[in-house]
């Protein structure tokens, strides 16, 4: 008896609810044009109203998403779109397929937030939620739930049509519009701005995606609220604190405080009013109202670019007028000067006086939208092109290309909003497309070389179809307005930027660092073509070894009659492209890095290494242990086509710390080492000695520098232990530097020795040392002969060949040394002796404190033995004797973050060495 009354209310409630649809405007219009279609109208919403009434089963602390709100959405249809459209024989005039799937998707496009019919068992088990416990509102299934519910209401339809009362002919139709208010405006277009037809009429189903979205988005009525759900999740919170309840309880209560408070006026404008308890619920308010504005100038753009603008509703404001009783609520809690601001980022403080990186951010752009509309267009004769012209007659500057172009919300939303890059929106980059955009500044840079900037754009149709949809518009910051003009202008699909320049900027210099090895950008996937005075050149696809003529300048020439060559290599892995190039004067049987009058050969330094992405030239620091085996004159271009996972510094002139980044140039590393290999095996030279010579010939000071405080010798030994090799003098008292015994040795072969090894690192005094005086290697032997042993091999390195076997080594020590030369000043030296027996690549670095930087000193601190004293001194390196009271003082500070004092500590250390003592650190010598 009660069930049977309970469906007895149900049916009068679903009547009732069917009588609300007939008296809308949209259905009568329909069934004036066509009743029976009508009729299959109503049969649809029967059909799926039993569905939309369980979907609060599901999600109980929801606003309402059941039939009562596809109802209001009719409604709110009615409202929203210009009166003719609801107009029999008018051109605005909705056909009756057009009204038809309009109610159909208001009732359809939540469909699958409920389980539906035959779906328990599948979904339960996929997802393994176990059914003899309370599954209907389990977690997994919510997400799931939200997650697919436009995909499987359409299949359901479509499973259901002969029922359903959807003729099969518009099953397609009902589903994209079902689907599209989940999607992002570029998906929306990519998906729905194919063209269609019905019958024998097209029909603008990216037209009725707005319309639909739109009456969902500013869906407010009484009764979104369920009732009693406020209560349960107050109740609810004070149990659990979880952010989802806290989320669903604002979210209820900012309708709640609306209700139905949200009116269309005449002008168009979008008016809503509430009042609120809670000023959280009231920000809440706010932030739905910028998300109605920014989707409402979204949607409205596309309408605007139709042949047919239905829209009543104005994209350019909504009015809402909010009350919190009793308080006076501001809502922004942080004010920017948008003049300052913008003047900022369009100065030299940012862009560091190079003209060459604004045009950098302007090519970027452009071939960042030829990248997309590449990717995203089926259009198989599609060619890229970016074209730049600077203009020494005009005093201009122009770019442009034929891309995806720009429409008026993009304009708007992106394109003049600083810092709201369109990248960061969730439908842009999707599919596997990986955007080069980034920050969403890089336009404004122009006005650091521009007084003016005139913009031409056209967005490229995704039917393939050119359209009038161009229009033009001036930007200057000198006279920043509050609104911009477009104006209609006929052009392709693209965009065009011309700069009217400042009286400073020089062309003529400009234009030298734009392309090329000198350049911003080194090669490119995109066709790019820069003309400068009516000479054009052409940006390479890939990257290009430098000549001989980029590496030498005005001493080409001495260079050829040397018999000076570029030895090439290329690798290739993902979407990266690299070229090596070598620099070696060409031997009859090897090759050497010195011309004949032994001088080093000298190539310009800042071309030999270059990282790009997508062709544009960056700054990144490879931190490989590649320097301590390769010599200056190895130098490389690499490019990655592919900007996935890259991240940049805010001029995106450097690459900052990435897992990408770190795979990047560990691969370059790599492919450095075994190109580097393969010139050594061409030409004779894969073998210690030459590999010695080479390296020496191509230093211009010692190699090395850095102390081995992580594992770049386990990295070394394992990638290249064939490169890592030695050169040791034997330390004899009755030798020199000149006549002593020599060995070369690769690392593995210097291993199974049993040899102390001795190198020699010294620091001047602030005092002026004699010139007379030469510490050159010769002295640095005399000098190792102190710690002679006849009953061990020892053996004298050159100062940096030691620095990854001396931290290696947990035996070795330092010994102090100071001399005072005939003259003013002295000179302190520290020896380094390691053996090569205790020499563990594995040995942990628990010796190394860490590095500091402050005033008076920066370097590395470790603890050492450090024989005749409790500290000694390197450049940019103190050793500790472990368990001194210095060593426990620095280690410290160093764990309570007092950097600062140690460097003070350091400073006066380091000047103790030379005679000036502070009383201060007596405790520490």
């Amino acid at each position: 008896m009660i069930l049977l009354f309970h469906n007895q209310l149900f049916t009068r409630l679903r009547q009732r609810k069917i009588t609300n649809l007939k008296q809308t405007r949209l259905f009568q219009y329909l069934e004036s044009l066509d009743p029976d279609l009508s009729k299959n109208c109503l049969a649809f919403v029967n059909h799926v109203t039993p569905i939309l009434q369980k979907i609060p089963k599901y999600f109980p602390f929801y606003t309402r998403h059941d039939d009562g709100h596809s109802l209001h959405i009719v409604h709110r249809m009615d409202t929203i779109v210009v009166k003719e459209c609801l107009q029999k024989n008018h051109s605005l005039s909705f056909s009756a397929t057009e009204a038809f799937l309009l109610i159909c998707a208001a009732y359809g496009h939540d469909l699958g937030m409920a389980v539906l019919p035959g779906e328990v068992s599948s979904i339960l088990e996929r997802l393994q939620i176990d059914p003899s416990t309370s599954w209907n509102t389990n977690s997994k299934l919510q997400d799931y739930l939200r997650k697919t519910h436009s995909e499987r209401g359409g299949k359901y339809i479509f499973d259901n049509i002969d029922g359903s009362g959807i003729p099969i002919a518009l099953h397609q139709h009902l589903d994209l519009l079902m689907r599209s208010h989940n999607l992002s405006i570029d998906s929306l277009q990519s998906q729905l701005g194919k063209r269609f037809a019905s019958e024998s009429e097209e029909i603008d189903l990216q037209q009725l995606a707005c319309i639909l979205c739109i009456a969902d988005l500013i869906e407010y009525s009484e009764d979104r609220v369920l009732t009693g759900v406020i209560d349960q999740l107050r109740d609810a919170l004070g149990k659990n604190e979880e952010p989802s309840i806290l989320i669903s309880l604002q979210e209820n209560l900012k309708h709640n405080g609306i209700g139905a408070n949200l009116a269309v006026g005449k002008d168009g404008k979008i008016i809503i009013t509430g009042s609120f308890i809670d000023p959280d619920v009231l920000s809440v308010a706010y932030r739905a109202i910028d998300l109605i504005e920014k989707w409402i100038r979204d949607y409205g753009d596309i309408d605007y670019r139709t042949d047919k603008k239905r829209l009543k509703i104005r994209t350019d404001s909504v009015i809402a007028n909010f009350d919190l009783p009793g308080r006076e609520f501001n809502r922004l809690g942080i004010r920017m000067n948008k003049q300052n601001v913008i003047g900022l980022i369009s100065s030299n403080a940012i862009w560091n006086n190079r003209p060459e990186m604004i045009i950098r951010e302007l090519l970027q752009n452009s071939v960042e939208a030829c990248r997309y509309r590449s990717f995203y267009s089926q259009d198989s004769v599609y060619c890229p092109q970016v074209l730049l012209e600077l203009n020494q007659k005009t005093r201009t500057i122009t770019i442009s290309d034929n891309g995806c172009g720009m429409s008026r919300s993009v304009v708007l939303n992106n394109f003049l909003t600083v810092g709201n890059s369109r990248a960061k929106e969730p439908g842009y980059a999707h599919n596997g497309y990986a955007s080069l955009a980034r920050f969403g500044i890089g336009f404004w840079s122009v006005f650091t070389i521009a007084e003016i900037a005139h913009i031409e754009t056209c967005e490229h149709s995704l039917d393939h179809q050119e359209n009038d949809n161009g229009f033009r518009f001036d930007v200057s910051i000198s006279g920043l307005k509050e609104y911009t003009i477009f104006e209609k202008f006929a052009m392709t699909a693209g965009t065009r930027i011309i700069l009217v320049l400042k009286e400073n900027v020089n062309l003529f210099d400009l234009s030298e660092k734009i392309s090329g090895h000198y350049g911003v950008i080194k090669c490119s996937k995109i066709p790019i073509k820069v003309s400068f005075n009516d000479k054009e050149e052409s940006v390479p696809e890939e990257p290009v070894i430098p000549s001989l003529e980029h590496l030498f300048g005005p001493k080409t020439h001495y260079a050829q009659e040397q018999a000076v060559q570029i030895f090439p290599y290329s690798s290739c892995w993902d979407s990266v492209v690299m070229k090596t190039f070598i620099v070696a004067r060409k031997l009859e049987t090897t090759v050497s890095l010195r011309y004949t009058d032994g001088n080093s050969i000298n190539v310009i330094p800042h071309i030999s290494e270059n990282c790009c992405v997508c062709g544009f030239s960056v700054n990144a620091i490879i931190d490989f242990p590649i320097h301590e085996i390769l010599g200056s004159l190895v130098g490389y271009i690499a490019n990655s086509n592919d900007p996935n996972g890259f991240e940049f510094d805010i001029t995106r002139q450097s690459l900052l710390k990435s897992s990408v980044y770190l795979e990047y140039c560990t691969k370059i590393a790599l492919n450095l080492i075994e190109n580097y290999r393969g010139f050594l095996q061409d030409n004779n030279c894969h073998n210690p000695r030459d590999i010695v010579r080479l390296f020496e010939e191509g230093q211009n000071v010692s190699h090395g520098g850095t102390l081995d405080t992580t594992n770049r010798l386990l990295l070394l030994i394992n990638i290249a232990p064939d490169l890592l090799c030695y050169k040791l003098h034997r330390i004899e008292p009755s030798q020199s530097l000149n006549t002593c015994e020599k060995e070369y040795l690769s690392f593995s072969e210097l291993m199974s020795r049993k040899y102390r090894l001795v190198t020699i690192s010294r620091m001047y005094s602030i005092h002026n040392i004699n010139p007379s005086i030469n510490f050159n290697e010769l002295f640095d032997y005399e000098l190792a002969k102190t710690v002679f042993d006849p009953n061990q091999p020892t053996y004298f390195v050159k100062r940096g060949e030691s620095d990854l076997l001396f931290p290696n080594d947990p035996n070795s020590y330092v010994i102090q040394n100071s001399i005072t030369p005939p003259g003013k000043g002295n000179i302190y030296h520290a020896l380094f002796v390691s053996t090569t027996e205790t020499v563990d690549p594995l040995s942990n670095k628990s010796w190394h404190i860490g590095s500091v930087q402050g005033f008076g000193w920066a370097g590395s601190v470790s603890e050492k033995l450090v024989l005749d004293g409790n500290f000694a001194f390197t450049h940019q390196r103190c050793f500790i004797t472990p368990g001194s009271l210095l060593a426990t003082d620095v280690r410290q500070l160093y764990d309570q973050g007092k950097r600062q004092e140690i460097c003070q500590i350091l400073n006066r250390l380091e000047a103790s060495l030379f005679g000036f003592i502070d009383p201060e650190i007596n405790k520490y010598l």
